[in-house]
Order: structure tokens, then sequence, then C-alpha cells
């Protein structure tokens, strides 16, 4: 556990292992405990670096403008910690900021690999998300209660197409640090609902990409796109899993990371 100053700002951090680089970027709110044990299980072979972005969790702070500075606070930590080029592993809006640092500073990155990546959400606005967003919009701006508003659309986001949702079996001390940042997800959300990186950025991304997706996820769209869009991506399906892969079906998940990163 250390931290390293980055930018204008002091980045939580957590490395073990030794071996070929590997970052691990968080989903939104997301503290490092949420990754389980992957980050154990492939140190066996890798160094492994987990942070915490700007604006959440111990790095703290206010929110970050835009993606493109999470891409700038990745890169300087991989410098910092002379971690690049690095296979880099994000979550959601981890994703996003994964693929901002792919294509703002791709001379820091290997390979990527992709847990449902948070891009261009307004493509893909199904019946159920469109109600999620418009009810968390209520909670957090009429009743001016952003944790509630967390708490409705993570609850979503984390929803199994059989029904129940992965949130509501994440450990109380989970769900309440992510509550604890409604700001700095709000202004994520902003950004994983705008159009950077655009298209064409995304297609002229030189790394291969790996996209894992949970069988029974409601987030599947963004990673079909990308996969459209980048003709170096693939698809791993991961059966019953939904948004949250890596809790969902941890074995599987690491499994399927580490044939990505082994990978010719």
């Amino acid at each position: 556990m250390a931290v390293a100053r980055v930018n204008d700002r002091e980045i939580y951090f957590e490395e073990r292992g030794d071996g070929p680089p590997v970052l691990l970027v968080p989903g939104t709110g997301c503290p490092v405990d949420m990754w389980g044990e992957l980050p154990a299980e492939l140190s066996k072979d890798h160094r492994v670096i987990a942070y915490e972005r700007r604006g959440f969790n111990r790095t703290g702070g206010s929110p970050a403008a835009n993606q493109r500075e999470h891409a700038g606070d990745a890169a300087g930590l991989l410098r910092a910690l002379a971690a690049g080029p690095a296979s880099v592993v994000g979550w959601s809006g981890g994703g996003l900021s994964a693929l901002a640092l792919a294509v703002e500073h791709p001379e820091m990155v290997d390979r990527l690999v992709l847990e449902e990546p948070s891009l261009h959400l307004l493509r893909h606005l199904s019946r159920s998300f469109l109600a999620a967003v418009l009810r968390a919009s209520y909670l957090r701006l009429v009743r001016h209660d952003p944790a509630a508003a967390v708490e409705v659309t993570y609850r979503w986001v984390m929803s199994s197409t059989r029904g129940g949702s992965s949130w509501d079996r994440f450990p109380e001390a989970w769900r309440t640090e992510i509550r604890a940042h409604a700001k700095a997800i709000a202004a994520e959300g902003n950004q994983e609902a705008g159009r950077y990186p655009s298209r064409s950025q995304l297609a002229s991304i030189p790394r291969p990409i790996t996209c894992i997706l949970g069988e029974l996820s409601v987030y599947r769209a963004p990673s079909l796109e990308l996969a459209k869009l980048c003709p170096s991506a693939r698809l791993v399906d991961i059966e019953g899993a939904a948004h949250a892969v890596h809790f969902d079906r941890p074995s599987a998940f690491l499994d399927a990371v580490i044939e990505a990163l082994d990978a010719a």
C-alpha cells in the first residue's frame, strides 16, 4: 500500500509480484478491494499494480474533468513506477479510462483487457436503462438524495437478465464506499455518456484488445460496439455472469484474463 505523486494528485496504489507489468483500473467508485483475489492470483506471474482513480476512494480529491485526466494519471503512475508499457485491465468506467490511456498514451500500453467498458452509453439506451437513469436523476436532482441515486444506478448496472442484481450480494462495506462518492460518480456518468474516445480514435488503437462480457449482463452493448470498431478486438463470454464478471465468476474471469495476457 503506497501513494505516488502524479500530476497534481497523490494516487493510492497497491503493488505485488514480479514479471510483466499489469495495471488494474477499477470501476467507477470502486476501491482496490473489489478486485477480490484477482491481484493476488495474477501476481504469481506478473507485477500487478492496482490503483484508485482521482475523485474516488483513497486517492480522493476533486473528480476528473474528463477521461484524458484519468489517462494522464494512469500514464504518470506507470512512469513513476517504471512499469510501462503494461497490460491494462479495466472494468466498467475503468475500462473507459483504459481506452483513453491507449488513445492518449499508447506507448504505455502493451494490450487492453476490458471488462464491459462504459463506452458511448447514450448510443445504447434500453428501456430499463432509461428508466434507471430517470429514477436516479429524480432522486439526485429533486429529492437531493445522491446516495439513493447511486443505489438505483448500480443495482441496474449489476443486474442479470435472469433477474436479481450482483449489487445486492456485494458486501455492505463496498456499497457504502461507492455511495460515498456520489458526486464523482455523477461526473463520470456524464463522461460515459459522451463520445470520447471517438469512433475513429477507437478504431486506430494499435494494441490488442480483449473484451470480457457477462453472458447475463444488461451492459453488453458497448463491448459489442467496440468489437465492431476495432479489428484487433476479440470477445470472451463468461457464462452465468452479469456486469461484475470478476465477482460473479472469479475463476472463469481469471482464466480469461490470463489467456488474454499470454496471447501472442
